[in-house]
C-alpha cells in the first residue's frame, strides 16, 4: 500500500455525504491499513461530499441528479468544515513560522 512508503504527514479526508468512497467502510479500511503510522490524520467532515462541498441534505433521499449537482453547481461551496479543518490541519503540520 502506497501509505506504508510515505513519511511525510498526511491528511485523509473523507465526507459523511461521499456517495463514492464511503467514510464509514472504506475510511475504516484505510485506517485499520496505516494503524501503526502516527503521521496519519483522517477526518469526515459531517456535510462533505467527495469533492469537499457542502451538502446539507440527506443523501438517502437525494436522487443521483441531486447528488452530482452539489459537485459543481452554481449555488455549490466548499464545505465550512472541511475547509476548517484542511486550515488546522496545515498550520499543524507545517514547518512554516506561525
Amino acid at each position: 500500500m502506497l501509505f506504508s512508503k510515505v513519511s511525510e504527514p498526511m491528511l485523509v479526508m473523507i465526507g459523511k455525504k461521499d456517495i463514492q468512497v464511503k467514510w464509514n467502510i472504506d475510511g475504516k479500511l484505510l485506517e485499520q491499513a496505516v494503524s501503526a503510522k502516527q503521521n496519519v490524520t483522517f477526518s469526515h467532515p459531517e456535510n462533505a461530499n467527495h469533492v469537499l462541498k457542502h451538502y446539507k441534505k440527506s443523501i438517502e433521499v437525494s436522487s443521483p441528479a441531486e447528488l452530482m449537482s452539489g459537485y459543481n453547481g452554481e449555488a455549490t461551496f466548499l464545505d465550512l468544515e472541511a475547509w476548517s479543518l484542511i486550515v488546522n490541519w496545515i498550520k499543524a503540520n507545517s514547518w512554516l513560522p506561525q
